[in-house]
């Protein structure tokens, strides 16, 4: 689960990595797919100006209730609020995002990702983009890596600091 502490972890690691490969810290890009999409969302809502893109794939964006001892303070305030869909893309209205769910997922209802694409737009956010797959039920990850238009979006997206 993508608790506050891994998260922070996560992020420790990714700034000590840039620096010791001097990587390009306006050109990361953050994708996950699952679990790992509820972490995307997580990870880029926390952190909203570190990523140039994210990617969330087949991904909720609310906790279980069981998770919420986990979840960091300021994510728990998004899904509290009134609008918790509209919370998180006011949040991420700057950043970059593209979406990508099958329309037949069992695992993770496609409302998700519906509900987020909407929220976005309502946002203001005017590079988001939402991809539902047909026929395609949770594994939404391999057609998504193999878009090619997804990486060419991917290398012009930079953050602007």
């Amino acid at each position: 689960f993508w608790d506050e502490e891994i998260i922070h972890q996560a992020i420790l690691a990714l700034d000590q990595t840039v620096s010791e490969f001097n990587g390009d810290s306006s050109k990361l890009y953050l994708a996950g797919f699952s679990l790992g999409g509820y972490g995307a969302w997580t990870t880029a809502a926390m952190y909203p100006n570190k990523f140039a893109a994210v990617v969330p794939m087949s991904g909720r964006v609310m906790p279980r209730p069981g998770e919420r001892k986990s979840v960091a303070p300021e994510i728990l305030r998004l899904v509290d609020s009134k609008e918790p869909y509209l919370a998180f893309a006011e949040k991420l209205s700057s950043t970059p995002i593209w979406i990508f769910h099958g329309a037949n997922d069992n695992i993770v209802p496609v409302y998700n990702s519906r509900q987020m694409a909407k929220a976005l737009n309502e946002a203001g956010n005017i590079n988001a983009r939402y991809t539902e797959l047909e026929n395609t039920g949770h594994v939404s990850l391999t057609a998504a890596f193999n878009d090619r238009e997804l990486f060419e979006w991917l290398a012009y997206q930079k953050l602007k600091n």
